[in-house]
């Protein structure tokens, strides 16, 4: 039970870190888009 919960809470931590670096990197782009025209 214990080892289930810790990878839910592993798994869910991956997804949201990996949603923060894509939103990150999109406005990025986006910023770098605007500064170029």
């Amino acid at each position: 039970m214990t080892d289930d919960y810790r990878g839910l809470v592993l798994a869910y931590s991956g997804i949201f870190f990996t949603g923060i670096l894509l939103l990150f990197f999109s406005n990025y782009k986006i910023s770098a888009v605007d500064a170029a025209t």
